[in-house]
């Protein structure tokens, strides 16, 4: 999920889109102008948004249900179709930045502190006085790890790192003019990406590894993700670049001006933006476009649970 705000200039401000990608296989091969996938992400239907705001920012599934966060509410779901939503106060009420499943728990990152809950309903807060502006949230090696959008200076880094979601340690690195925005675990290893061309590893989310784009170098790398042996990261210039190791990346033009979220389920990798864009690829270096016929649309993230995906953005809607 990406950051909402950076300190040096760039801001993006969203509401909820649920889209569902519905479908039966996975297989097929990719072509332009949304042709030749099918399965979940090859077709999107819009689904009538929770109420409350229109300034949504990301959504997650786990014991059964979906939940989707935003600018201060927070809405749940059975079937990604039928939403209900609810005022929130406290360390979700400025922004609930980032919403995670894993470990048997939903983990809300916002912009003072952590929610936490089992099953989506019925939630534990807590401010961290540390923080500024929290994002990226991931699990894995038996550890929470999320990382503090701000721009602290020239080259310090902040994440918080948890076993359980409950109690937060926060951990600085030194890297040169960099904010996080989304952070992905998979093959072992944590890997961060942001603005100012961020580009990190780490097996604890306490010790923090610079890595680099290589020659292809992006300034807004807003979300990562991992499936299929790999990380794939969207940037906010309509590009993507795959990495099976997190050192090591290849870029891929998507050709939309920019891409905010980017998930995997079922064999594919599903990219959404702004505009109505979504895009999908079972291997991150060919992208399919995919038809978008609802309302205009900036999908800020997208993710998959239940064999279907959700976009979340300033509309709703699904995929199966």
């Amino acid at each position: 999920m990406l950051a909402h705000f950076s300190s040096r200039g760039f801001a993006l401000v969203a509401s909820l889109v649920v889209v569902t990608g519905c479908g039966g296989g996975g297989g097929g091969t990719p072509a332009p102008g949304g042709t030749g996938l099918t399965g979940p992400g090859a077709t999107w239907t819009p689904v009538t948004a929770p109420t409350g705001t229109t300034n949504w920012r990301s959504v997650a599934y786990g014991a059964g249900a979906w939940v989707a966060v935003g600018n201060g509410y927070r809405a749940t779901s059975i079937n990604g179709t039928t939403w209900s939503s609810a005022a929130v106060t406290g360390v979700e009420y400025y922004y609930g930045n980032t919403v995670a499943f894993a470990n048997g728990t939903f983990v809300i990152a916002s912009q003072l502190g952590v929610s936490t809950s089992p099953t989506g309903t019925g939630w534990s807060s807590q401010p961290l006085a540390a923080a500024q502006s929290l994002v990226g949230l991931a699990y894995g090696n038996g550890t929470w790890v999320m990382g503090d959008d701000r721009f602290l200076n020239s080259d310090v880094v902040s994440f918080f790192v948890s076993s359980s979601g409950a109690t937060w340690t926060q951990a600085m690195t030194t890297i040169p003019y960099a904010q996080p925005t989304s952070i992905a675990f998979g093959g072992g290893k944590f890997v961060t990406v942001g603005y100012g061309g961020l580009v990190a590893t780490s097996t604890n989310g306490l010790s923090w590894t610079q890595q680099s784009l290589g020659s292809a170098s992006d300034l807004g790398l807003l979300a990562v993700t991992y499936g299929n042996g790999a990380f794939v990261a969207v940037t906010n210039s309509g590009k993507a670049y795959r990495s099976t190791d997190g050192v090591t990346w290849t870029k891929a033009t998507v050709n939309v001006n920019a891409m905010y979220g980017v998930g995997f389920g079922n064999g594919v990798f599903v990219a959404v933006g702004n505009a109505g864009s979504i895009f999908t690829s079972p291997d991150a270096a060919i992208w399919t476009r995919r038809t978008w016929t609802g309302p205009s649309a900036a999908f800020e993230d997208v993710a998959f649970g239940n064999a279907q995906f959700v976009a979340a953005g300033d509309s709703f809607a699904e995929s199966h």
